[in-house]
């Protein structure tokens, strides 16, 4: 069963890989593109690959988020038992952005008033801060 969810996951992945040509894809660290309701979202972070959509909820955004290995063209194939596919889901409020933290880099998405569109920006993390107990 927990080869099916994995094969099915990639699946999944590898669509939305796809379906980004017609999406957004944020190559520079500071670009800051838009996208509607159901397009598709495709970032390239690291050795990471995130590639998603979200849908409208009560004027906020749903994002759901695949990450996976990002595609690698030198032949070397990738453990997939030791690097398995993730999805993300979180619902954002237009008065305040979601961040999802990476190795060195901060995916920022913020989402407009009433959810008509959704801006993906991949940030430097310049700071890090731990909360005092």
């Amino acid at each position: 069963m927990q080869t099916v969810n994995r094969l099915v996951a990639a699946a999944f992945a590898g669509a939305l890989t796809f379906a980004a040509s017609a999406g957004v894809s944020v190559a520079e660290p500071w670009s800051t593109p838009s996208v509607r309701p159901l397009q598709a979202i495709s970032l390239d972070v690291g050795a990471k690959h995130v590639g998603g959509y979200y849908l409208t909820d009560n004027g906020r955004c749903r994002l759901t988020l695949m990450i996976a290995d990002a595609y690698r063209d030198d032949g070397i194939q990738q453990n997939s038992a030791a690097a398995p596919v993730m999805r993300v889901q979180v619902t954002i409020d237009s008065s305040k952005p979601a961040l999802i933290d990476t190795a060195g880099k901060v995916l920022q998405f913020d989402c407009q008033a009433g959810a008509q569109a959704l801006n993906a920006a991949l940030r430097d993390q310049v700071a890090y801060r731990t909360l005092a107990k």
